[in-house]
């Protein structure tokens, strides 16, 4: 195994999370190499792996820099396309409707989790929201406005989060349903953990609207 990979202790047994990453990243075990290649990753307490580069206040100026460079990304779009969808999948606006719902659920689990020692939050109904909301109904510039205000007030507010509630231990926690890429329900997590997933799960959502 490359150096770039190591064992973490998940609760009280010794494993891996690398074949659930490298899934998640589309990779194979034959592929390993390149993908130790692209990226120094390292395991955190959580039992999944991040680039041992990105510091905390590394990550904070990524969250900034891909709010403001999608905000302007986004304007150059058409509005006139923006509401068109095929085969039953979410317009652009929809899709940018569903990461404002997004922001507004994780607002307060980011919150709430600075005075609790768990992370049990429950989840939404994600397309009962876009559906009822008339996303499609809303003018693409306000849209794009609300996304970006709710983001950049957001990261504030794990920029101001003290580093003891950041990186506590939970050994209670949901994300084994709510996170994007999920925590073992047996293994801890952290409050950094879920922020950093919020960011990918946002960069997912961004990707699909290039690619309409």
């Amino acid at each position: 195994m490359p150096r770039a990979w190591r064992a973490v202790r998940l609760g009280r047994n010794w494993g891996t999370r690398l074949d659930a990453d490298l899934k998640s990243r589309g990779a194979v075990h034959s592929g390993l190499n390149e993908v130790c290649a692209k990226s120094v990753q390292k395991i955190w307490p959580s039992g999944l792996l991040f680039r041992a580069h990105m510091t905390y206040q590394e990550f904070l100026r990524e969250f900034e820099e891909t709010i403001r460079g999608a905000s302007v990304r986004l304007e150059t779009l058409g509005a006139e396309d923006t509401a068109n969808s095929t085969n039953g999948e979410w317009s652009r606006k929809q899709i940018l409707g569903h990461l404002i719902d997004s922001a507004a659920n994780n607002h307060q689990r980011f919150v709430r989790a600075q005075f609790t020692d768990d992370l049990v939050f429950g989840g939404y109904e994600q397309e009962q929201w876009v559906d009822s909301q008339k996303y499609n109904d809303e003018p693409w510039p306000d849209l794009i406005a609300l996304w970006r205000a709710y983001n950049l007030h957001l990261l504030h507010v794990v920029s101001v989060i003290p580093e003891n509630a950041l990186t506590q231990q939970r050994h209670k926690h949901s994300l084994d349903q709510i996170a994007f890429k999920t925590v073992e329900q047996s293994a801890p997590a952290t409050l950094e953990y879920l922020i950093r997933d919020y960011l990918d799960h946002l960069k997912h959502h961004l990707d699909q609207i290039w690619r309409r």
